[in-house]
């Protein structure tokens, strides 16, 4: 296994991969906003199972819904984060990351922060 940015060997990686938060013109709905409580309880509870804690290393792509649940859990259980984005910053900023979620604002600000890793563009 590989060292993080930290030089540090993770314990464990959790890589996540989900769902955003449904559009409301979304006509069938797969992740509806309703239902982001439910989601933030299984993945919480899933993380607490694996014991995630500050040894880990968390990495996901950041859009709102499953992606930004699973961050937000990881770093509150002390692990790293890592958010890998497949467009510039401002970009994913306006079309990944501005359907409204309840407490969004409180982990996704203007910008993504140290967290960030632009994948390349081709």
């Amino acid at each position: 296994m590989s060292e993080n940015r930290t030089g540090q060997v993770p314990r464990q990686v959790l890589l996540f991969s989900g769902h955003m938060i449904d559009a409301p013109e979304r006509k069938e709905r797969r992740f509806p906003p309703d239902n982001e409580n439910i989601a933030a309880d299984a993945i919480g509870a899933l993380l607490h199972k694996l014991d995630t804690g500050e040894r880990d290393l968390a990495i996901c792509g950041g859009a709102c819904g499953g992606d930004l649940l699973f961050a937000e859990g990881s770093v509150a259980r002390g692990a790293k984060l890592e958010l890998y984005i497949p467009f510039d910053e401002q970009t994913f900023l306006v079309q990944s990351t501005s359907r409204t979620r309840a407490g969004a604002s409180a982990f996704m600000p203007q910008r993504l922060g140290p967290h960030c890793m632009s994948c390349p563009t081709s």
